[in-house]
């Protein structure tokens, strides 16, 4: 149909939980998938986000910086937009 790309949408975690989320498998998957038919994915990065109220702004920043850098080091092979 002319399309080139494939917008996924990510969501990251919070990295002193379980370094790798239950949903990597499922993103590996779907981004082999969008890697063997041809497209490229671009994927839209959202953080999980904490509803402790003791966290400050700048440990939620430093948390969403974390989490998007594991999830860049973990996809970098196959996402080069994001």
């Amino acid at each position: 149909a002319g399309l080139g790309w494939a917008r996924v949408p990510m969501q990251g975690w919070l990295p002193q939980g379980d370094v790798t989320p239950p949903e990597a498998a499922t993103f590996q998957t779907l981004l082999d998938t969008i890697h063997s038919s041809g497209m490229t994915p671009v994927v839209a990065f959202t953080p999980r986000t904490t509803v402790d109220p003791s966290v400050n702004a700048s440990q939620a920043e430093k948390e969403y910086l974390d989490s998007l850098t594991a999830a860049v080091n973990r996809y970098r092979d196959r996402v080069k937009q994001w």
